[in-house]
């Protein structure tokens, strides 16, 4: 994956997983590892300075290459979904639902890609609920897996 777009990815997880206002600490230092290994991997591309609003899901969608778009509408339903607070349920808060619909809209998927990047989202959670390991199969072969405490 190129790193334009494994840093805009990246960067839609982050917002949709800060969206419910509850970031565990593995989950942030996660976040903040991934985050730091990409700007190490990237520190001569300045893509971001490209963008209107480096926080805009649709600005950052403009830069993932169109076969990627699949996969980060997948990804990002996982971390939507693995991304709660301990008293809460298993379903995706109003605010991560509006930033995925938003999501998918930017990216320009069809109906049926989006039924079936939440379906392959379901199975994927299904095997591997942690955040960690969804990151890391989607962006293992770009970052070291962080020493989580």
């Amino acid at each position: 994956m190129d790193i334009r777009s494994s840093g805009a990815i990246l960067r839609i997880l982050n917002i949709i997983a800060l969206a419910d206002g509850y970031l565990s600490p593995n989950e942030e230092l996660l976040l903040q590892s991934l985050e730091k290994q990409h700007r190490l991997r990237a520190k001569v591309v300045s893509w971001e300075d490209e963008l209107e609003d480096p926080q805009s899901i649709r600005c950052l969608a403009k830069l993932i290459a169109i076969e990627y778009h699949v996969l980060a509408m997948r990804t990002a339903v996982m971390v939507a979904s693995v991304c709660r607070g301990g008293d809460e349920d298993n379903f995706i808060c109003e605010e991560e639902e509006r930033l995925l619909n938003e999501l998918a809209g930017a990216l320009s998927l069809h109906a049926d890609d989006v039924k079936q990047a939440r379906e392959d989202a379901a199975k994927e959670l299904n095997k591997q609920p942690s955040l960690w390991q969804v990151l890391y199969d989607c962006f293992g072969s770009q970052f070291e897996r962080p020493l989580l405490i």
